[in-house]
């Protein structure tokens, strides 16, 4: 199905999704296909300019993307790679996963299940692919969990820049959660690369607000890949 897309609703990152998505996704090609593995009630999605593969597991959300004429899968996102078809192999990977809740499957929370999420989204990004990811405190390089996370995947991806926006951002939304922001693109072939040497390229960008995030973006020229802006398509 293509046609236009209504606005949606707003949700509490969706300020920090505004910012994200035009770093991220406002220069793709209407041929390529967008995957969001969590697609909530499309706030993210506003802001896509290709065609779009979504996935939302709560049948309340499911709705609301219907009703925005948005078609979605409902797999645990946690294993999105295991469930899709091979044919869906995204260009571009917009995603803002459960920060450390997995469903009510085990008792405690823990960031390792958002890294999940994003471990299983990457794997199922087309080779030389674009992605966009909003992950909470533990996410940055500032913690030993985030750094261990991303230096484990630096054979296969390139993280061009972390964004850091402080929670008190969001206090009038009733959470104070920071947020980390991580834009890069998938290895075209895997190589043999030092963790920290990687680390050392990433360009750290700390924000109190995400207008000050949204102005360190374009100012270091964040944006990756100019390219046409076509109408927006839903798949």
């Amino acid at each position: 199905m293509a046609q236009s897309r209504p606005n949606a609703p707003a949700t509490v990152l969706t300020t920090a999704g505004d910012c994200f998505s035009f770093v991220v996704s406002g220069n793709n090609q209407k041929n390529e296909i967008l995957l969001k593995p969590s697609a909530g009630t499309g706030s993210l999605l506003v802001w896509s300019k290709n065609q779009i593969f979504a996935n939302e597991i709560d049948p309340r959300r499911r709705e609301m993307l219907r009703i925005l004429g948005i078609s979605a899968t409902a797999f645990n996102a946690e294993f999105i790679d295991d469930y899709l078809p091979p044919e869906i192999r995204p260009d571009c990977l917009l995603m803002n996963p459960p920060f450390s809740s997995n469903g009510g499957r085990t008792k405690n929370n823990s960031s390792k299940f958002g890294f999940q999420h994003v471990r299983s989204a990457l794997e199922r990004l087309k080779k030389g692919g674009r992605f966009g990811i909003i992950l909470g405190a533990e996410g940055g390089l500032d913690t030993k969990t985030g750094n261990d996370f991303w230096r484990r995947l630096a054979d296969i991806i390139d993280v061009k820049a972390i964004i850091k926006i402080d929670g008190r951002e969001y206090y009038k939304n009733g959470t104070t959660a920071r947020i980390n922001l991580i834009v890069g693109e998938k290895l075209i072939e895997p190589q043999n690369i030092d963790g920290n040497q990687v680390r050392n390229k990433i360009i750290n960008i700390a924000a109190a607000t995400t207008e000050e995030a949204f102005d360190k973006s374009i100012n270091l020229n964040l944006r990756l890949k100019q390219k046409s802006k076509p109408k927006c398509k839903i798949i």
